[in-house]
């Protein structure tokens, strides 16, 4: 009688434990960023970094297609955010109306302002990830051009080696899987990263996650 492998030691329950552990850290990582960003950003601050990187973006891929990248953002912005009421609500919620200075109490007041000016440094980062958002969506064609003949030139190495008893690596496949995974992930991040970013940035993801897929395929276990 062939004995039960234990979950313990299961290839799938450790996949879907890692995942389920990637997802985690993922959200922890987001929430954090996103509080760091109401917390410590200043509105002045992100806006300088808005118009260098517009600056670069102009460099990189010329004026009118960054016009139409940076127009596409305040239009998805306006639809979603302002017009949704969920910018006036923000502020509505958090900064009261007309006097701050309740009574003579100036810690309310200060209060508030400090509400203000992390509401005011938030929505400028939030229209920096639009930004962000349509350019790499600009990208994303290309990107997945790169990506289809990855993973055909690493399953060709992969059916090679199946053919010849070619040895492939499990450590390299769970390098690559959580390289991949990281890969993955680090879009989210990018949207609101409180520092300024090449627009090179998603040519270079496209690069380095085609690279990571073709190292996935070509050492997937022959016996799947």
């Amino acid at each position: 009688m062939v004995g039960c492998v234990p979950f313990s030691i299961c290839p799938c329950a450790r996949t879907q434990g890692d995942n389920v552990k990637a997802v985690l850290i993922t959200l922890m990582v987001l929430i954090i960023e996103v509080f760091a960003v109401a917390l410590f950003t200043q509105k002045e601050w992100v806006e300088r970094q808005i118009h260098e990187e517009y600056a670069e973006t102009v460099q990189v891929m010329g004026q009118r297609n960054a016009g139409r990248i940076y127009k596409t953002a305040d239009e998805d912005f306006q639809k979603l955010v302002v017009k949704s009421g969920l910018f006036d609500e923000s502020y509505r919620m958090f900064v009261p109306q007309g006097e701050r200075d309740m009574g003579g109490q100036h810690a309310i007041s200060d209060g508030i302002t400090w509400f203000e000016q992390r509401l005011n440094a938030f929505w400028a980062a939030m229209f920096r990830g639009f930004q962000r958002w349509a350019l790499f969506t600009t990208w994303l064609p290309y990107v997945l051009l790169l990506f289809l003949p990855a993973a055909i030139d690493g399953w060709s190495q992969r059916a090679i080696k199946k053919e010849t008893y070619g040895y492939t690596s499990p450590v390299r496949y769970a390098a690559a899987y959580y390289i991949l995974v990281g890969l993955i992930v680090l879009p989210l991040g990018y949207f609101l990263l409180p520092v300024q970013i090449t627009p090179l940035f998603p040519p270079v993801w496209a690069i380095c996650a085609s690279a990571a897929i073709v190292w996935l395929a070509a050492n997937t276990q022959k016996n799947i």
